[in-house]
């Protein structure tokens, strides 16, 4: 279909006329829009004629001011199915196609989610569907791919399905085909058009999906349609311990969330549950009196910038507050502070000045205070309203009305009124200050988000808004930039500085086909890239995302102060009431000064903003600092589990070595003279030295095992692929021509922890351990007699990978990986506090000869995943409370079922998924750092709430006066409101320490 100007989406979230009308509003001010049309569920419009739509730019512009409209009215849409009538095949003959068979899929919600993920490629031309397949096809001219090796292609549309929790497996890879040729897919009933793409695409397409086709299977994998999504939210309007109770009791109330964790160090609220109910949970919050909004990355960086040199109006507050409350005072000591018929007018000039200086510095205290009030609710802002507008309420009216008091009792306190404003805000603007220092490398991280990309187009390079840069888009680097999103470099060589990302100081050099991360620095050189993941799925926003997930969560520790911070305010200003009844009862006169003056040191001295911080400003400076070094957090509790461990597991691949096994050798089991081929001295020949014959041979085993896995990235998968390109090298430089390097897999199985079997061209394959080809029928035999000899690979650290072909052995590779160049050095220090394991899969003698090479003693090996759990739980069984430290998929029960799990952050998805902490650069010279920030944080909770209890408990009774029947002195309020300021600073000082 040659594009008409017409774009059409299925939109989700409006439920009402009311919605649909707001829509229209918004679309009625885009100017580009010819005419649309919107109901609930559809969007159709056609832009004007004189929009240029063959232009890139002009494709980005439109579809992101689209897409932005429906986003900030709180909508999503998305490019709309049509009927297979309205199919007209392009004239397009350089067309691409890769072939995948899809599985896990079982519901229609899933085939739209698979859907909505590949639209985003930037690349994609088409998309067909149906029961056993999926075609992708992409247009390599006009897409302006032509740098890009395929191959990259395909292993970012693999990664988009597997991310999405189902499978795929490329079939076939076709090219030059006109659509006429795919369109003969048969049962195919349904069309997804994909109209207008925000990429490099002059004709768009569409794609044949049949819909009723579609059955449920059981997944390997839960199912997307049951997850439940997260979401961050800044509150504006919290400000101590009977705030967060007052968010608390409203969300439970709500009862629509599974989880929420409220942070008052980070003014945040995560809430977890089905997304649809996150409007309701906002709106609700907004009610209660607070101001909430979804936390953006992008939108949260930009402030930072915005925000960077701009005067803090709570600074300004603080300046006017006590600069005229310092005034007043000094009024007072020259002229006094009572009122006579003389001073009347000077004072009630003043009254009327302190009132408007209350409402200018002080009104954010009494707005929060009357939200809360109308919700039958009390925080800090109550007592703080409440001390204030007695010793103004009082001053004013006695200035009014001087004759309701003796003369000698007509003591006034407006320089207290503006004080105690003046001094509770210069303490929340030294608290806030503290704060942000707590949160410093969280806003380091967010500060290394760029707000513009180089897009590269056909016509050249343009200067893009990092929001409209989509996975599949060529982008530029060069010396000073930042990197905008995560990628793979496609031409050119770079040097990157990763260190506020990892942690890892030594500098990064990226060339083709290598990663690159958003927020690394280019230090120097010059490249293009592929963007893989943009936005909210970069590595950047993931680490930001645990980061403040972490912080948000609460210990055991916080309970207390929550059932204390409870009943906090209730309490204060009942004690207030008790001690200006006891002072107008039994006090000396003049009893009502007195009252007056105790009750207001009471209310204002009483501090729940030092109790609310205790907990939550420990856990966020010390995840903050985690993360500085390179360590996420996943959540606070986890900070209080690591100081009762007493043991640590080590898996070795990956975590003791570097996780990068090679081939050193390639045994071959066919040879008529075996023995005599077996190298059992060391003296193994060069790869460079060995005959074509031998090399053709090795090509032809490695090309089949690296068929059989197709796509994957286990180290001894990856070991396969580079000893095949090694071999490949050698044959092409003596001009010999290479074999066949791909073919079709099918039946493929992967047992992880043991191997993977599968049937190419009618010959079936199993590869792996020698218990994995005993168990699926391989004759064994010939390795029964070879036992011996191979034993001597095992002892100098090598694993066997053992290869069949219809289930014949035939071949052994022998594969070594190198150690962790700290490990040993860093087992001897872990050692003298805890006792080490190593527990892995290996054989046995490979497995001593490392436990040998690092100075281990404990070894269990040959186990497979389940069982490397059950040795947990063994360990367990015995007391011992466990940290495992791993990095794979066959780590991940075991990691699941410690008391404490460490993961690599080069490992698998689903090991960091288990979790509790992740080190970024599998750096293990962490670990100690880990249990040392943990004994810290816990002893630095211990101390704030120690602190804010204590200062409670002592001072509040001092307020009250308890001390005036031995020295006859009364605490001001003055003086009470600079010691609740510095309460809470003090809290949050301590907390910094952290950071050191």
């Amino acid at each position: 279909m040659i594009f008409d100007q017409s774009l059409h989406f299925n939109l989700l979230g409006l439920s009402s006329q009311k919605c649909v009308n707001r829509l229209q509003s918004e679309l009625n001010n885009i100017s580009e829009i010819e005419h649309f049309t919107v109901t609930k569920h559809k969007l159709n419009l056609t832009l004007k004629s004189d929009v240029n739509t063959e232009k890139h730019s002009v494709k980005v512009q439109i579809i992101s001011m689209i897409k932005n409209t429906l986003t900030s009215l709180g909508y999503r849409g998305y490019l709309s199915f049509v009927s297979s009538n309205e199919v007209q095949s392009p004239q397009n003959n350089h067309l691409n196609y890769l072939n995948f068979t899809l599985s896990g899929l079982s519901c229609m919600k899933c085939v739209t989610k698979l859907n909505e993920a590949l639209t985003k490629l930037a690349f994609i031309d088409v998309i067909f569907i149906d029961k056993s397949q999926t075609i992708i096809a992409f247009n390599k001219i006009e897409n302006d791919l032509s740098q890009i090796d395929e191959s990259t292609i395909y292993h970012l549309i693999i990664k988009t399905v597997t991310e999405l929790g189902y499978h795929a497996e490329i079939i076939e890879q076709t090219y030059s085909k006109s659509l006429n040729q795919v369109n003969e897919v048969k049962n195919t009933d349904y069309v997804l058009a994909k109209n207008i793409r925000m990429s490099k695409i002059s004709t768009p397409h569409q794609a044949v999906i049949n819909m009723n086709e579609y059955e449920t299977k059981e997944l390997t994998q839960p199912s997307l349609c049951s997850q439940n999504e997260s979401l961050l939210l800044s509150i504006e309007g919290m400000t101590c311990a009977s705030c967060v109770g007052s968010i608390e009791k409203t969300l439970r109330t709500l009862n629509v969330l599974d989880e929420f964790q409220v942070n008052l160090a980070s003014e945040t609220v995560l809430i977890v549950g089905q997304s649809k109910v996150f409007p309701e949970v906002i709106q609700k919050l907004n009610e209660t009196g607070y101001k909430a909004t979804p936390f953006n990355l992008h939108a949260s960086a930009s402030h930072l910038i915005s925000n960077e040199n701009k005067t803090d109006p709570l600074w300004l507050k603080t300046l006017i507050s006590l600069g005229t409350g310092i005034a007043l005072m000094l009024y007072g000591l020259i002229y006094g502070m009572s009122l006579t018929e003389s001073n009347r007018i000077i004072w009630l000039i003043i009254g009327l000045i302190t009132l408007g200086l209350l409402y200018l510095t002080g009104g954010h205290f009494y707005c929060s205070a009357w939200k809360k009030l109308k919700h039958k609710e009390t925080n800090m802002d109550t007592l703080v309203v409440l001390g204030v507008s007695a010793a103004f309420g009082y001053s004013f009216i006695l200035t009014l009305f001087p004759e309701i008091m003796p003369e000698s009792e007509r003591h006034l306190y407006f320089e207290s009124s503006v004080m105690i404003i003046g001094l509770i805000n210069l303490g929340k603007y030294i608290e806030k200050r503290a704060k942000k220092r707590a949160n410093a490398a969280l806003e380091q991280l967010l500060d290394l988000t760029p707000q513009q990309a180089i897009l590269i187009l056909p016509t050249g390079e343009s200067l893009v808004d990092l929001t409209t840069v989509l996975p599949g888009m060529l982008l530029r680097l060069r010396t000073g930039d930042k990197v905008p999103v995560d990628g793979i470099i496609q031409t050119g060589v770079i040097t990157l500085n990763e260190s506020l990302l990892t942690g890892e100081s030594k500098e990064v050099i990226a060339k083709p086909n290598s990663p690159v991360y958003a927020g690394s620095h280019v230090i120097t050189g010059s490249a293009t890239f592929l963007a893989t993941e943009v936005g909210e799925k970069t590595a950047l926003a993931h680490i930001i995302k645990t980061v403040q997930k972490a912080q948000s969560s609460k210990p055991k520790l916080a309970k207390l102060a929550d059932k204390v911070a409870s009943i906090f305010v209730p309490s204060i200003i009942a004690i207030a009431i008790m001690t200006a009844l006891i002072w107008l009862i039994f006090g000396p006169t003049p009893k009502l000064s007195y009252a007056l003056l105790t009750s207001i040191s009471v209310l204002i001295i009483a501090c729940p903003c030092a109790l609310g911080l205790a907990v939550p400003i420990s856990i966020t400076t010390s995840v903050a600092r985690a993360a500085k070094l390179g360590v996420l957090v996943a959540d606070a509790s986890v900070l209080e589990r690591a100081n009762k461990i007493d043991t640590l597991v080590f898996d070795k691949t990956g975590t003791l070595t570097i996780g990068k096994p090679y081939i050193v050798e390639i045994l071959d089991l066919t040879v008529s003279n075996l023995n005599a081929h077996l190298d059992t001295n060391g003296d193994r020949i060069f790869l460079e030295q060995q005959s074509s014959e031998k090399l053709i041979t090795e090509v032809s085993w490695l090309t089949e095992a690296v068929s059989l896995e197709t796509g994957s990235s286990h180290p001894l998968a990856l070991a396969m692929k580079s000893a095949l390109e090694e071999r490949n090298h050698i044959l092409t430089s003596r001009g010999l021509p290479q074999p066949i390097n791909s073919m079709t897999s099918e039946a493929f199985e992967n047992a992880p922890g043991q191997g993977i079997r599968g049937v190419i061209a009618d010959k079936r394959y199993v590869i792996g351990n020698a218990s994995w080809l005993r168990d699926n029928q391989v004759d064994m035999s010939l390795y029964d007699t070879i036992t011996h000899q191979l034993k001597t690979y095992e002892q100098q650290g090598s694993t066997l990978i053992y290869f069949s072909k219809d289930n014949v052995l035939t071949a052994i590779f022998i594969i070594q990986d190198t150690l962790q160049d700290s490990a040993k050095n860093l087992l001897h220090t872990l050692s003298q506090s805890f006792e080490i394991w190593l527990l892995t899969g290996d054989n046995q003698h490979n497995a001593d000869f490392i436990a040998k090479s690092l100075g281990l003693s404990n070894v269990i090996a040959e186990v497979k995943p389940v069982e490397k759990a059950k040795h947990i739980e063994y360990l367990q069984s015995k007391g011992q409370k466990v940290a495992m430290i791993g990095d794979g998929i066959n780590d991940a029960p075991a990691l699941a079922i410690a008391e404490l799990s460490i993961a690599m952050g080069e490992g698998s998805d689903i090991a960091k998924q288990s979790a509790d902490y992740i080190l970024l650069k599998n750096d293990l010279t962490k670990l100690p750092e880990i249990f040392n920030l943990a004994k810290q944080v816990e002893k630095n909770m211990k101390q704030n709430l120690f602190f804010a209890f204590i200062y409670n408990i002592l001072l509040i009774p001092v307020a009250a006066g308890i001390l005036y029947p031995f020295t006859e002195v009364l605490l001001s309020p003055m003086f009470s409101a600079l010691a609740m300021a510095l309460s809470s600073i003090t809290v949050v000082i301590n907390a910094n320490r952290l950071l050191k």
